[in-house]
Protein backbone atom coordinates (compact mmCIF):
# COMPACT_ATOMS: atom_id res chain seq x y z
CA UNK A 1 0.00 0.00 0.00
CA UNK A 2 1.00 3.63 -1.18
CA UNK A 3 0.82 6.36 1.15
CA UNK A 4 1.55 10.49 0.84
CA UNK A 5 4.11 12.83 1.16
CA UNK A 6 4.08 16.08 3.28
CA UNK A 7 5.50 19.36 3.51
CA UNK A 8 5.04 22.04 5.90
CA UNK A 9 1.09 23.67 5.94
CA UNK A 10 0.35 27.24 5.98
CA UNK A 11 -3.24 28.70 7.42
CA UNK A 12 -4.05 31.89 6.01
CA UNK A 13 -7.51 34.03 7.09
CA UNK A 14 -6.53 36.94 5.32
CA UNK A 15 -8.16 39.02 2.59
CA UNK A 16 -11.23 36.77 3.04
CA UNK A 17 -14.49 37.38 1.28
CA UNK A 18 -17.60 37.65 3.35
CA UNK A 19 -18.48 34.50 2.65
CA UNK A 20 -15.23 32.93 2.98
CA UNK A 21 -14.60 34.43 6.66
CA UNK A 22 -18.12 33.44 7.94
CA UNK A 23 -16.64 29.49 6.59
CA UNK A 24 -13.88 29.99 8.58
CA UNK A 25 -15.34 31.29 11.62
CA UNK A 26 -17.41 28.86 11.49
CA UNK A 27 -15.00 26.36 11.63
CA UNK A 28 -13.07 28.28 14.48
CA UNK A 29 -15.98 27.41 16.78
CA UNK A 30 -16.71 23.75 15.92
CA UNK A 31 -14.96 21.03 15.23
CA UNK A 32 -13.44 21.56 11.19
CA UNK A 33 -16.15 19.88 8.88
CA UNK A 34 -15.80 16.64 9.98
CA UNK A 35 -12.73 16.76 11.62
CA UNK A 36 -10.68 17.45 8.27
CA UNK A 37 -8.98 20.80 8.80
CA UNK A 38 -9.04 23.75 6.30
CA UNK A 39 -5.67 24.55 5.39
CA UNK A 40 -3.77 26.73 2.62
CA UNK A 41 -0.19 26.72 1.52
CA UNK A 42 1.25 29.04 -0.78
CA UNK A 43 5.16 29.53 -2.67
CA UNK A 44 6.62 32.03 -4.71
CA UNK A 45 8.85 30.60 -7.64
CA UNK A 46 10.23 33.25 -9.01
CA UNK A 47 7.21 35.66 -9.92
CA UNK A 48 5.04 33.01 -10.05
CA UNK A 49 2.89 32.65 -6.53
CA UNK A 50 1.41 29.29 -6.36
CA UNK A 51 -1.71 28.47 -3.45
CA UNK A 52 -3.22 25.28 -2.89
CA UNK A 53 -6.63 25.40 -0.16
CA UNK A 54 -7.63 21.89 0.79
CA UNK A 55 -9.11 20.57 3.26
CA UNK A 56 -7.36 17.78 5.15
CA UNK A 57 -8.44 14.56 5.52
CA UNK A 58 -6.42 11.79 8.40
CA UNK A 59 -5.98 8.29 8.16
CA UNK A 60 -7.64 7.46 11.07
CA UNK A 61 -11.03 9.61 10.11
CA UNK A 62 -13.31 11.39 12.98
CA UNK A 63 -13.72 8.05 14.58
CA UNK A 64 -10.20 6.72 15.09
CA UNK A 65 -10.76 4.39 13.14
CA UNK A 66 -7.39 2.40 11.85
CA UNK A 67 -7.67 3.53 8.01
CA UNK A 68 -4.42 2.14 6.75
CA UNK A 69 -4.30 0.27 3.69
CA UNK A 70 -7.97 1.01 3.11
CA UNK A 71 -7.34 4.11 1.04
CA UNK A 72 -6.47 3.61 -2.20
CA UNK A 73 -8.88 1.71 -3.75
CA UNK A 74 -11.29 1.20 -1.38
CA UNK A 75 -12.39 4.75 0.57
CA UNK A 76 -11.00 6.68 -2.52
CA UNK A 77 -11.50 4.51 -5.45
CA UNK A 78 -9.98 3.60 -8.62
CA UNK A 79 -11.28 5.44 -11.71
CA UNK A 80 -14.46 7.29 -12.03
CA UNK A 81 -17.12 6.97 -9.45
CA UNK A 82 -20.97 7.74 -8.60
CA UNK A 83 -20.77 9.22 -5.32
CA UNK A 84 -24.64 8.99 -5.13
CA UNK A 85 -24.57 12.99 -4.83
CA UNK A 86 -25.39 15.98 -6.97
CA UNK A 87 -25.68 15.46 -10.71
CA UNK A 88 -21.76 14.12 -11.60
CA UNK A 89 -22.79 10.01 -12.15
CA UNK A 90 -18.31 10.02 -13.05
CA UNK A 91 -16.34 11.75 -10.50
CA UNK A 92 -12.53 11.80 -9.65
CA UNK A 93 -11.48 12.10 -6.04
CA UNK A 94 -11.48 16.07 -4.83
CA UNK A 95 -7.89 15.78 -3.94
CA UNK A 96 -8.96 16.91 -0.15
CA UNK A 97 -12.33 16.55 1.66
CA UNK A 98 -15.11 19.01 1.88
CA UNK A 99 -15.19 21.81 -0.40
CA UNK A 100 -13.26 21.25 -4.25
CA UNK A 101 -9.50 21.98 -3.72
CA UNK A 102 -8.22 24.55 -5.64
CA UNK A 103 -4.81 25.67 -6.97
CA UNK A 104 -4.27 29.00 -7.92
CA UNK A 105 -1.51 30.44 -10.33
CA UNK A 106 -0.57 33.97 -10.42
CA UNK A 107 1.04 33.53 -14.10
CA UNK A 108 0.79 31.20 -16.67
CA UNK A 109 3.10 28.21 -15.99
CA UNK A 110 4.12 24.63 -17.87
CA UNK A 111 2.66 21.68 -15.73
CA UNK A 112 4.49 18.29 -16.59
CA UNK A 113 5.25 20.50 -20.10
CA UNK A 114 1.82 21.77 -20.67
CA UNK A 115 0.73 25.20 -20.91
CA UNK A 116 -1.61 26.36 -18.48
CA UNK A 117 -2.77 29.72 -17.75
CA UNK A 118 -2.75 32.08 -14.84
CA UNK A 119 -6.03 31.74 -12.80
CA UNK A 120 -8.06 29.49 -10.17
CA UNK A 121 -8.67 25.84 -11.05
CA UNK A 122 -10.44 23.24 -9.33
CA UNK A 123 -7.82 20.24 -8.67
CA UNK A 124 -8.69 16.41 -8.86
CA UNK A 125 -7.10 13.36 -9.05
CA UNK A 126 -8.19 9.80 -10.93
CA UNK A 127 -6.40 7.25 -9.43
CA UNK A 128 -5.49 4.38 -11.67
CA UNK A 129 -4.70 0.75 -9.83
CA UNK A 130 -2.12 -0.23 -12.67
CA UNK A 131 -0.97 3.02 -14.80
CA UNK A 132 -0.29 6.36 -13.59
CA UNK A 133 -2.56 8.70 -11.68
CA UNK A 134 -4.38 11.56 -13.79
CA UNK A 135 -4.77 15.22 -12.08
CA UNK A 136 -6.95 16.91 -13.59
CA UNK A 137 -7.14 20.85 -13.39
CA UNK A 138 -10.75 22.65 -13.95
CA UNK A 139 -12.41 25.57 -14.87
CA UNK A 140 -15.00 24.76 -11.98
CA UNK A 141 -13.44 25.89 -8.85
CA UNK A 142 -16.24 26.60 -6.53
CA UNK A 143 -18.72 23.13 -6.17
CA UNK A 144 -18.41 21.05 -3.04
CA UNK A 145 -15.92 18.02 -3.59
CA UNK A 146 -16.72 16.73 -6.79
CA UNK A 147 -20.42 16.42 -6.93
CA UNK A 148 -20.96 19.11 -9.65
CA UNK A 149 -17.74 17.68 -11.26
CA UNK A 150 -18.08 17.69 -15.15
CA UNK A 151 -14.78 16.89 -17.52
CA UNK A 152 -16.29 19.63 -20.07
CA UNK A 153 -14.84 22.09 -17.65
CA UNK A 154 -11.36 20.18 -17.49
CA UNK A 155 -8.45 22.68 -18.87
CA UNK A 156 -5.63 20.19 -17.92
CA UNK A 157 -5.11 16.31 -17.74
CA UNK A 158 -1.43 14.85 -16.19
CA UNK A 159 -0.65 11.62 -16.13
CA UNK A 160 1.89 10.83 -13.11
CA UNK A 161 3.20 7.99 -11.12
CA UNK A 162 2.55 7.36 -7.59
CA UNK A 163 5.52 7.24 -5.60
CA UNK A 164 6.36 5.33 -2.16
CA UNK A 165 6.77 8.16 0.49
CA UNK A 166 7.61 8.17 4.25
CA UNK A 167 3.94 7.84 6.43
CA UNK A 168 1.90 11.10 7.08
CA UNK A 169 -1.26 11.05 9.30
CA UNK A 170 -2.90 14.05 7.40
CA UNK A 171 -2.82 14.68 3.65
CA UNK A 172 -0.91 17.62 3.06
CA UNK A 173 0.54 19.73 0.21
CA UNK A 174 4.61 21.19 -0.28
CA UNK A 175 6.29 22.55 -2.49
CA UNK A 176 9.74 20.34 -3.08
CA UNK A 177 12.90 22.07 -4.39
CA UNK A 178 11.05 24.82 -5.79
CA UNK A 179 9.96 22.98 -9.29
CA UNK A 180 7.48 20.44 -8.10
CA UNK A 181 3.99 20.89 -6.16
CA UNK A 182 4.35 17.90 -3.87
CA UNK A 183 1.06 16.27 -4.00
CA UNK A 184 0.57 14.32 -0.91
CA UNK A 185 -1.97 11.78 -0.41
CA UNK A 186 -5.25 12.53 2.14
CA UNK A 187 -5.71 9.93 4.34
CA UNK A 188 -3.34 6.95 3.45
CA UNK A 189 0.36 7.35 4.47
CA UNK A 190 2.70 6.41 2.06
CA UNK A 191 2.11 7.68 -1.14
CA UNK A 192 2.72 11.05 -3.64
CA UNK A 193 2.22 12.35 -6.55
CA UNK A 194 4.41 15.11 -8.18
CA UNK A 195 3.84 17.63 -10.46
CA UNK A 196 6.84 19.44 -11.95
CA UNK A 197 5.65 23.41 -12.92
CA UNK A 198 7.98 25.36 -14.83
CA UNK A 199 7.53 29.45 -15.94
CA UNK A 200 5.71 29.23 -18.91
CA UNK A 201 8.18 31.26 -21.54
CA UNK A 202 7.24 34.90 -22.32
Amino acid sequence: MKSTCVLAVLLSFLGLAPSSRAQVLSELSLPPNGANERAEIAHWIGLVKIMISYHSPNVHGATGADRTGHIWGELVPYGLFDQGLGPSRATPWRAGANETTTVSFSHDVRIEGKELKAGTYGLFLELDKTAPWTWIFSTNSTGWGSYQYDPKDDVLRVGVNPKDAPYTEFLNYGFDDRRRIRRLRSCSGKTSASLSRSKSPM
